[in-house]
């Protein structure tokens, strides 16, 4: 296994992650989610604009990763906060989750304030964890040769997941929920975040079920903690920056 050292040097070559904090950062994002929901998937309709977004986006907080071999964007993901200016406010899985158990939990019991939703998760084609890949152990993050480089992989979906945590905690938020894939957040439950599913599976671009996470069940296991430090040790000045312009 890779040392911490070795972990943040590997990582720093490859990739670089930030809060997108500008217009020219959020044109990244919309780009990114249009080549890959409407391009690559047909999730979304096309549109001579070659931009994907939607109303929630002015109040969330934007995550984005850059493979610096090629200076290109490669994925993002979003943590969308409560809009305290609409009374009626509701998040995009109240809207789209028919399957929601209130008794498991019931965000209506619950301060808008201290619930985030992560959505708009979006990797670009090449850089989608394969699917014969498992989400390897932190030592395999960065590895030079091309047998092992394509490890590399399934580490970009799951940094912008560890950011989604990162802003969570900066955010002082108890809990978040997110629609997502069953296997997914098995997976994602390798790293000490636990998932706690409350509703059944159902149809919504694939099988999908809802998830929230609360902030007392994440304990990142000591094998994925050097990836998950240099991923918030990376956010800190971009995020400073973000909240610095919206105050």
């Amino acid at each position: 296994m890779l040392t911490d050292k070795e972990i943040k040097e590997g990582f720093h070559h490859y990739f670089e992650i930030t809060v997108a904090n500008t217009p020219q950062l959020l044109d990244e994002v919309f780009s990114i989610r249009y080549q890959v929901y409407s391009e690559e998937m047909g999730f979304e309709p096309e549109n001579s604009e070659h931009i994907e977004h939607d109303d929630y986006d002015d109040n969330a907080i934007h995550i984005l990763i850059k493979y610096l071999p090629t200076s290109s964007y490669i994925g993002t993901i979003r943590m969308i906060l409560n809009d305290a200016e609409h009374a009626d406010f509701v998040f995009p899985m109240e809207e789209h989750c028919p399957t929601m158990d209130r008794s498991l939990f019931d965000i209506e019991k619950v301060s808008r304030q201290q619930i985030g939703e992560i959505s708009r998760v979006a990797v670009v084609q090449n850089f989608r964890r394969r699917k014969e890949d498992a989400i390897g152990l932190a030592g395999a993050v960065i590895l030079e040769d091309d047998e092992r480089y394509h490890r590399t992989l399934s580490y970009v979906p799951l940094s912008l997941y560890f950011a989604s945590y990162v802003i969570a905690e900066w955010q002082h938020l108890t809990y978040t929920i997110a629609i997502s894939e069953p296997k997914l957040m098995r997976h994602i439950g390798f790293t000490g975040i636990k998932a706690s599913q409350f509703g059944a599976t159902f149809e919504f671009k694939g099988e999908r079920a809802p998830y929230y996470f609360s902030k007392e069940n994440i304990d990142i296991n000591p094998k994925f903690k050097p990836l998950y430090d240099v991923v918030q040790n990376s956010l800190q000045e971009s995020y400073q920056n973000y909240m610095h312009g919206a105050a």
